[in-house]
Formats: structure tokens, C-alpha cells, sequence
């Protein structure tokens, strides 16, 4: 039975979003052992070697869907690698410690709408009214689920600076798909997500290294286990999943 593109996308973007469910919360419990440039420096090291050996086994055989002939886009793959990987997630993490998984989770279903915006604003894209309704339809789901029904909880609610880096972080996320988006059309998913999370490496290691929370980072069993979950599912499957749907 064949599979039309708009429900692997469907599941694909589902994946991505079920990967990603537990990174708010490890990344919230990791607050105090690890700092964010540090944790987005130590998890893309990991997601790089993860990659390499993805991307070798499969060109092992037969060729994956890249184009050979077509150059990288080395700009694009840079822009994605700065907002996507380094920006996105180091300023989530930046923001976890001043502000709640409440907000951050609300702020953070705005990301199809930003995207959406953006997607006019660069290309003229459209989304039908039915797109429309169904990215309010989702705001309104995470609104009422977070809050447990009660709308007194929602009229409460304060914003403050980590609600900001986290609808920056937001904004940069919406880039990193656009960007995304049109590495793909020439270039394998595989191939696009190994070279974008080897060109964060070392964007992300200044940070690191500016912010030397090393000093104070004691390694055990969370923290060694929060680590490889940011790694293999927020940072490879969720981003091998979300980046095959983009294409689609």
C-alpha cells in the first residue's frame, strides 16, 4: 500500500515531537549540573559521531537520495547549523533555569505559526484556512492541557527573560526549517543533518569554553543518562525525523 507524502510527513514530524517531548524536562533537570553552551557542545559531539557512522552505513550501498553533482550550500547548511542546533537549543537550556516547563512548553507551540510567518514573509508561501485553524487548534490543546482546564492558571501566568530566549529560540527554529527546507531539494536528509550538526561543533564549543561550567559539573548516573538522551533522540532522531518532513 503507498503512503502519500503528506502522511509520512505526518508521522515523521510526530517522531521528531515524540523524541523531543522529554528534552524540556532532562534539559530543566539538568539545569544546575551543566551549563547550556557546555550541554549543546557535549550533545552535538555526540550527534556528530552518531551521524558519521548513520551516514557511512548508509552510503555504504546502494546511493541515498543526494544529488552527487550538486554543490553544498555551505551558507545554508552554516544558517541552519547556527539557529537550529547551536541557537534553538542553547537558548531553550539558557531559559529553562528562570522560567517553568509551563511556559516554556506554551511559548514553544508557537513554533508552526512562526514558521509559517516566516514562510510568507521569505518565500510567499500561503497555508490554506485549514492550516491556519489547525495551528490555533494545537495552541489551544497545549494551553488547556498544561493548565488542567483551569483558565485561572493562564490568566497567572508571568513572562519574564527566559520567556524571551525561548520565543527567540523559537524564531531561530522557523529559520533552521526554511533553511532546511531548501538544503533538501538537492541534498540527501541524511547527508543535510550530518554536515549542519558538524558545522554546530564548533560554533558551540565558544560558548563552552566562555562559560567553563566544567569547573563546577559533577558526572553521574542523571547526568551521564540526560546527556544521551539529548544526544540520540533530541539531537539525532528527532532531527533525522523532522528534517525528512521538512523535505516532504
Amino acid at each position: 500500500m503507498m503512503v502519500s507524502a503528506g502522511l509520512r510527513a505526518f508521522l515523521w514530524v510526530n517522531l521528531a515531537c515524540l523524541c523531543w517531548a522529554g528534552n524540556l524536562v532532562v534539559g530543566r533537570l539538568l539545569r544546575d549540573a551543566i551549563g547550556p553552551g557546555l550541554l549543546v557542545c557535549l550533545r552535538t559531539l555526540l550527534a556528530v559521531i552518531l551521524l558519521a557512522v548513520i551516514a557511512w552505513a548508509f552510503n555504504r550501498g546502494a546511493p541515498v537520495d543526494a544529488k552527487p553533482s550538486a554543490p553544498r550550500p555551505w551558507g545554508l547548511l552554516l544558517l541552519m547549523a547556527a539557529t537550529g542546533i547551536v541557537g534553538y537549543q542553547g537558548l531553550l537550556y539558557q531559559a529553562l533555569p528562570t522560567t517553568g516547563a509551563f511556559n516554556a512548553a506554551l511559548i514553544n507551540a508557537l513554533s508552526p505559526l512562526m514558521t509559517a510567518l516566516l514562510a510568507w514573509i521569505v518565500h510567499g508561501t500561503r497555508l490554506s484556512a485549514g492550516g491556519y485553524a489547525g495551528i490555533l487548534l494545537s495552541m489551544i490543546g497545549v494551553a488547556v492541557i498544561l493548565s488542567g482546564g483551569d483558565s485561572a492558571r493562564l490568566l497567572s501566568m508571568h513572562f519574564g527573560t527566559g520567556d524571551l530566549l525561548i520565543l527567540i529560540a523559537v524564531l531561530l527554529w522557523g529559520m533552521y526549517s526554511l533553511a532546511g527546507r531548501q538544503v533538501m531539494q538537492q541534498r540527501s536528509v541524511i547527508g543535510t543533518t550530518a554536515l549542519a550538526t558538524a558545522l554546530a561543533l564548533p560554533l558551540s564549543l565558544p560558548w563552552a569554553l566562555l562559560e567553563r561550567s566544567w569547573e563546577r559539573m559533577e558526572w553521574t548516573v542523571g547526568v551521564a543518562g540526560g546527556l544521551v538522551y539529548v544526544a540520540v533522540f533530541a539531537s539525532v532522531v528527532a532531527m533525522l525525523a523532522w528534517n525528512r518532513a521538512v523535505r516532504l
